[in-house]
């Protein structure tokens, strides 16, 4: 991880091609049908419109977060009494999805909470900014990810305390929560939403926001 750009895509090439099929039909495949299934009935249901009672978005922050994180703590403390070992960490897959659906059930009843109680209208506009940009921000992370550890940038690969970590991912979030609603601000889409757009229609889109001024002019009458 350490070495030239096309040494890091050597070694990674042959796990890549594992992830992107073997793996990708064998278990993605069906992990993302069942999140997406999930989440079409949360949006049909109004639970992602924000459409329920504070109550019930309480509840599953009380019950996600109660079986998620409690599942959570106990999978970190063995595999850190295993001094993070290979088997140890293996076995901790067995309760992963308990752990990560519950915590992500969590997570949306705080969301939606934050939502419908409309306190800090900026970090809610800045929210929606990035989600709006989330292809374009997911691979943003990736460049800025691999410049910061791999050998063709600062080459901090394995050279962080784990809880260092956490200095990096919230630098990426704080300044993709302040570039993605700035960008939306004279742009349409983001750079990769643009893209796709483009390729999906097989026509160029319009990428730029005029100003009412241009828009008056180039309108015909």
């Amino acid at each position: 991880m350490h070495k030239d750009y096309f040494s890091v895509l050597l070694y990674k090439a042959p796990i890549n091609q594992s992830m992107q099929t073997y793996v990708m039909y064998r278990y993605f495949f069906w992990d993302i049908f069942a999140m997406m299934l999930l989440g079409i009935a949360f949006l049909k249901n109004g639970i992602l419109k924000a459409a329920k009672s504070n109550q019930y978005y309480l509840m599953m922050v009380l019950i996600g977060y109660g079986i998620g994180l409690t599942t959570n703590f106990f999978e970190t403390r063995y595999i850190v009494s295993r001094n993070f070992e290979i088997i140890p960490m293996a076995l901790t897959e067995v309760t992963y999805d308990l752990g990560r659906v519950s915590t992500t059930l969590g997570h949306i009843g705080v969301i939606m909470l934050f939502i419908k109680s409309g306190i800090l209208p900026f970090l809610q506009k800045s929210l929606a900014a990035v989600g709006q940009m989330a292809f374009t921000n997911y691979i943003m992370q990736t460049i800025i990810c691999n410049t910061i550890f791999l050998g063709f940038g600062f080459s901090m690969y394995g050279r962080l305390q784990r809880y260092e970590l956490y200095y990096i991912v919230f630098s990426i979030w704080i300044f993709q929560l302040i570039i993605s609603p700035i960008w939306l601000k004279y742009f349409r889409f983001g750079p990769m939403e643009w893209l796709w757009r483009s390729l999906t229609y097989w026509k160029k889109q319009p990428f730029r926001k005029m100003d009412r001024k241009t828009l008056v002019e180039t309108t015909p009458v």
